[in-house]
């Protein structure tokens, strides 16, 4: 029996085959269907994901995926007859990227689990199920301490010609100008990763005061509307997992310290903490 593990946001997909003997790890462009239509995702399926199970029996493969916007049932449902339809998999169980989050990062203990890297989400795990979440309500409302809260701040602020001289000099000089961004936010079918995208620029600059303020703020506001929410928060460890968590831990724990929580683990990807706990 052959078993797949995926652990999908919006920016990326991490897939991992196990055929038995070893695990064998690929890379894909993120899924959401929220965001994305059924023909976008088709599309993806085939050209980044079906070459890669050209060696396998998908009759003897069972596929657990964890996915960004797979909360609701009707999200859930697109992508199980999707998955059937196009990787011919019969055997698929479709659940939420934060519960794939808090089964890396906590195994089986209690424990607040969050997400931080294209959007944020984050959820009370009592080591079984996720008992408690504050709604991921995207981009344009919610998404505190995410990739693309840090660039939707850093735009707004070039926009309203609050950026420090010397750093809007090097944003220019990286391409980037209104009409490029306003073209790109309102015309590209994820936004969010696109907004994403500027997390680089800030990594690069982050020695810079204006810099590490706007880090710190955008990780303040995560713990002030998200963690802080939760029953018990202030007495569990507070676990991260993405890529805003991980090239920004220091700033992170800095904000966890200084909102009176305790850190935990702090990963990169969920997969290897995945990999544990299907192991079981």
């Amino acid at each position: 029996m052959y078993r797949i593990l995926a652990d999908s946001g919006s920016t990326k997909t991490m897939w991992s085959i196990w055929n038995g003997t070893t695990w064998l790890d690929f890379t894909t462009k993120g899924f959401n269907p929220y965001f994305q239509s059924t023909s976008e995702i088709i599309t993806q399926l085939q050209t980044d994901v079906l070459p890669h199970l050209n060696n396998i029996d998908v009759t003897k493969t069972e596929l657990q995926y964890y996915g960004a916007g797979c909360s609701a049932k009707v999200q859930i449902q697109k992508m199980e007859s999707l998955f059937a339809e196009v990787l011919k998999i019969k055997t698929l169980c479709i659940q939420h990227d934060l519960l794939g989050a808090a089964r890396a990062l906590c195994q089986k203990q209690p424990g607040i689990a969050c997400i931080l890297g294209t959007g944020s989400n984050s959820g009370f795990y009592n080591g079984t199920d996720i008992i408690e979440n504050i709604p991921s309500v995207g981009y344009l409302w919610g998404d505190q301490g995410s990739g693309a809260q840090m660039g939707k701040w850093l735009i707004q602020d070039y926009f309203d010609q609050k950026l420090p001289y010397a750093l809007k000099l090097n944003f220019e000089a990286e391409g980037y100008n209104r009409e490029e961004i306003l073209n790109q936010v309102y015309s590209t079918t994820l936004p969010s990763r696109y907004l994403a995208s500027f997390s680089h620029f800030i990594a690069r600059n982050r020695a810079h005061e204006y810099i590490q303020a706007l880090v710190l703020r955008c990780f303040e506001s995560f713990f002030k509307y998200q963690v802080s929410q939760y029953s018990n928060a202030k007495h569990l460890p507070i676990h991260a997992v993405g890529s805003i968590a991980f090239h920004f831990d220091i700033e992170f724990k800095a904000a966890a310290q200084q909102a009176g929580f305790t850190m935990g683990t702090v990963l990169q990807a969920p997969m290897q903490g995945l990999k544990l706990y299907h192991a079981e």
